[in-house]
């Protein structure tokens, strides 16, 4: 019974590539050995062991197929160790290869013990965000999602500038100028510009709440650099994140009416929207091109959804 299994696994593994295209399996493929490659290099014994676990933990909790095992096999707890012997033999190999029996071993009590453990069941609680731009549901959306990377970003800047290191805080706005460019990066339903009597409605929701919305979740994070080091250089590198930000979620909220792909919007998103935010708060004249891409987008949408509204 435990070979099907593993065919059907195999099976579902060769569906779930063929689906999601060629270009998204090398990179996948890619982002695998760059994983591989570091917990080989790592040093520290609790490194690999501690990843296993919480795999192994994710993994068995999250898992759907319970109640069809439960069906077809006479021993479920003996099946999924198995299972999760067969998961965690090559780190087992790993952890020998370096000699670390240790973690061996926590690796196969890991292995043995977690398919006897109950799923916990969390339960999804809807925080509101009065402080953001209401009406702006996508990056609400974002910051229900990842509203624990604002915080972890604000509290390692804050670290980092206790330490008398204000470059910590400044990657850090950097990289929440990243992340939240993700707000408008999915396909949007036409349907949903009935909520607008024209096209200047719509641009005029997409700024405000890019400007809003930039502004207040940056405050911080630009609060923390000028406090540990006000100075003109800072101020100028604040302001560049801060503009940077607004020009990138506007670009990105008009260009997905004009590519109708979510693939291309993130292919668009890294290539064209994250290197032309981060090269601009170094070189400020490159917003110069910024703003006149922007403009360019926003004739290019008025165009293209003119017939919308006649």
């Amino acid at each position: 019974m435990f070979g099907y299994y593993l065919k059907l696994r195999c099976r579902q593994l060769g569906r779930l590539l063929v689906s999601i295209g060629l270009l998204r399996c090398l990179f996948l493929l890619l982002l695998v050995a760059v994983a591989c490659a570091v917990l080989v290099k790592v040093d520290d014994v609790w490194i690999v062991p501690a990843v296993v676990c919480m795999g192994l933990l994710l993994y068995h909790n999250e898992r759907k197929d319970k109640q069809f095992l439960m069906q077809h096999v006479g021993h479920l707890t003996r099946f999924l160790r198995k299972e999760y012997l067969l998961i965690g033999f090559p780190f087992l190999l790993l952890e020998g290869w370096k000699g670390n029996g240790i973690g061996a071993v926590v690796i196969l009590l890991a292995c043995m013990l977690i398919p006897g453990l109950k799923p916990v069941r969390r339960k999804s609680l809807v925080v509101p965000l009065p402080f953001l731009y209401r009406g702006g549901m996508e990056y609400l959306r974002l910051f229900r999602r990842y509203g624990w990377v604002y915080f972890l970003l604000l509290i390692v800047a804050v670290v980092g500038v206790w330490h008398g290191n204000v470059r910590v805080a400044k990657v850090s706005l950097l990289v929440w100028g990243v992340v939240q460019t993700a707000a408008f990066a999915y396909v949007p339903r036409l349907e949903d510009l009935v909520h607008f009597r024209n096209y200047g409605e719509l641009e005029q929701y997409i700024c405000l709440s890019a400007l809003w919305n930039g502004t207040v979740t940056g405050v911080l994070l630009m609060a923390v650099i000028l406090a540990a080091s006000p100075v003109w250089k800072e101020v100028i590198f604040v302001l560049s994140a801060w503009m940077g930000g607004v020009l990138a979620l506007w670009n990105i909220g008009l260009f997905r009416y004009v590519c109708r792909s979510t693939w291309g919007i993130v292919l668009y998103q890294m290539i064209v929207v994250i290197p032309l935010f981060l090269y601009a708060c170094v070189v400020p004249l490159l917003f110069v091109p910024f703003i006149v891409l922007d403009v360019m987008l926003s004739l290019v949408v008025k165009n293209k959804l003119k017939q919308i509204w006649k």
